[in-house]
């Protein structure tokens, strides 16, 4: 039961290039000996790729990038587009494990132990460069975002501005007495202190931070998550507990699920809790019902140890301490776009020509009626970066030249938005 006590370096194309290839094996016989035991290993999930990299800790994911570390001191940055087929872009030296990951903006920003919070510039996936760093002392295991602000889980609360993320500032501290993980809603701080519980901090002054509340978990908060009005910790021996954050200086107790002894870590997106166990792999927690949550589906890892997790859409990012990155998908959310249009085989978007290129390139797509259409090109991060066509269009086939002079080189996605029919495909330009 929870209680409340009170209140007061260097990329070589040739090892990324075998790195891919040893992915792909690893890969294939993780997926194959995965569904060859579905039954016993999976309830409303499904393994859909992984890249088997070694000991890995630390994901965050944001549009089509995922960034992770291994224990050869690299963050890897990966393409995730194609979840069935994740493909390593580029990999970067760091001076000690990756603790934690937050993609945002054009940065990703990573929680390095030891070496405190450091700062990369991936607006190039294939060629990622660390532009800001900062020492936080002791050792930083999470990092969350929030305007212009860096808040670091460092043996206590460190408040870093960086506005300008190559001259990274702290301008505030809150002794924790520990600290695990870190999330951020609204002017308050939530962290997940190990033995000292779940610590609420108004960050409202960035500079003068100050404890509003504090909350025992039983044995050890090992990770928090937040979706208003809730906020979710994980006691790594007494589960999950659900509190009510309405009044950040009297949280209420609202739902508990006691269920693991070896808790990790966990994310929430939506009406779902994923909890991360190191001896039993994934749960899925339906969250609809906050005073009653409910186990609905799990993946075991099997002989590997599960580390982190995040979510995306429906996809599951998972790292652990033998094999690397595994995507799941929750197979709960899954149905809800599936044949949504019943006559979409009749739309085609069809593969750039050329590609690679230089300078422009030709799409082409073919609508089979009346149709809102839109032609977007986006970034590996998500991010649009040029509207091609948006307008209402007569059934026929349609050709259009890319002029992009101006864009960076690198990869890039392009989809077509046709009523209900969405279909997507990359482009690279090399120079």
């Amino acid at each position: 039961m929870f209680y409340k006590i009170g209140c007061n370096v260097l990329v070589m194309n040739l090892s990324i290039k075998l790195l891919s290839k040893t992915v792909s094996v690893l890969c294939f016989i993780l997926v194959y000996f995965s569904t060859t035991a579905i039954a016993q290993n999976s309830q409303n999930c499904t393994l859909i790729g992984c890249a088997g990299i070694g000991r890995s800790s630390g994901v965050g994911v944001a549009g089509n990038i995922a960034c992770f570390g291994d224990d050869l001191f690299y963050l890897r940055i990966l393409d995730v587009t194609s979840p069935s087929n994740p493909n390593v872009l580029a990999s970067i030296f760091v001076p000690s494990n990756v603790q934690d990951v937050v993609i945002n903006g054009h940065y990703a920003f990573a929680a390095i132990g030891s070496s405190g919070l450091r700062i990369f510039d991936i607006s190039n996936p294939v060629d990622p460069k660390e532009v800001g760093s900062l020492d936080t002392y002791g050792s930083a295991r999470s990092v969350a975002i929030k305007d212009s602000f860096a808040f670091v889980a460092s043996a206590g609360l460190h408040i870093l501005n960086i506005s300008d993320p190559v001259n990274v500032t702290e301008v505030g501290l809150f002794d924790t007495y520990g600290g695990v993980d870190v999330a951020v809603n609204g002017t308050h701080a939530y962290v997940a202190a190990g033995s000292y519980g779940l610590r609420v901090i108004d960050i409202s002054n960035p500079a003068s931070p100050v404890e509003t509340d504090y909350v025992t978990t039983g044995y050890g908060a090992v990770s928090v998550a937040v979706s208003n009005p809730y906020v979710y910790v994980l006691d790594s021996r007494k589960g999950l507990g659900i509190l009510d954050i309405s009044n950040p200086a009297d949280l209420k107790a609202i739902g508990l699920l006691d269920k693991w002894d070896t808790a990790a870590d966990l994310a929430v997106s939506g009406t779902y809790a994923y909890v991360l166990d190191v001896l039993n792999g994934l749960w899925i927690i339906d969250i609809s019902d906050p005073a009653n949550p409910a186990e609905v589906g799990f993946y075991k890892i099997g002989i590997y140890t599960p580390e982190n997790v995040v979510v995306n859409d429906s996809y599951i990012y998972i790292v652990d301490y033998s094999f690397g990155l595994y995507i799941v998908q929750n197979d709960l959310l899954t149905g809800v776009e599936e044949h949504s249009n019943p006559t979409e085989e009749h739309y085609t978007l069809y593969q750039n020509y050329p590609n690679p290129f230089n300078s422009s390139t030709k799409i082409s797509f073919e609508i089979p009626q009346q149709s809102s259409v839109s032609v977007k090109i986006y970034d590996l991060l998500g991010q649009e970066v040029r509207t091609l066509v948006d307008e209402d269009l007569p059934e026929g086939v349609y050709n259009i030249t890319l002029n992009a002079e101006d864009f960076p080189s690198g990869l890039y996605i392009y989809r077509l938005q046709a009523d209900q029919y969405q279909e997507e495909k990359k482009l690279l330009i090399l120079r």
